[in-house]
């Protein structure tokens, strides 16, 4: 949603926030002491405005162990806070390089979250092998409000 690199330090928080979870219960799994998966996280935001009309989108991917598997829960939430941000404090900016306008609009989320098995098998009952894969979609939408400043 903001393609240019902020200051962190510098930066006003000016664009809406999103909270999100990622639903992915077999993060924290262990298997003889060692991590059983290895999970890419990958999601795309769309937003529209009140009309249905296609303001933005953004799409981020990574994986789990750069972030670090002790941000899920012990019931396998992954919780994402998301900023749209704003280009100069003021307002985010649309597709076009508009800024938006005071108004409600609406984020879709599309989250894909896939899982590498990691570990050998211990017995032919293993319901795992190593190498095998896992894939979870899911779709969340939420509606947000905008007053813009200036």
């Amino acid at each position: 949603m903001g393609e240019t690199p902020y200051d962190t330090a510098t930066y006003k928080h000016g664009g809406p926030t999103f909270e999100i979870e990622a639903n992915i219960p077999s993060a924290l799994t262990m298997v003889s002491g060692n991590r059983a998966w290895d999970f890419v996280i990958e999601f795309e935001v769309f937003l529209y405005d009140n009309l249905g009309q296609f303001v933005n989108s953004a799409s981020y991917s990574f994986t789990l162990s750069n972030i670090g598997y002790d941000k899920v829960s012990i019931d396998g939430v992954l919780p994402l806070r998301l900023e749209w941000l704003s280009q100069d404090a003021v307002a985010p900016v649309s597709k076009s390089g508009k800024k938006i306008g005071t108004g409600p609009y609406i984020a879709r989320f599309n989250l894909k979250s896939s899982a590498t098995y990691l570990v050998d098998p211990e017995s032919e009952e293993d319901t795992y092998k190593k190498g095998d894969k896992l894939k979870v979609k899911e779709q969340k939408t939420s509606t947000f409000g905008f007053k813009r400043l200036k």
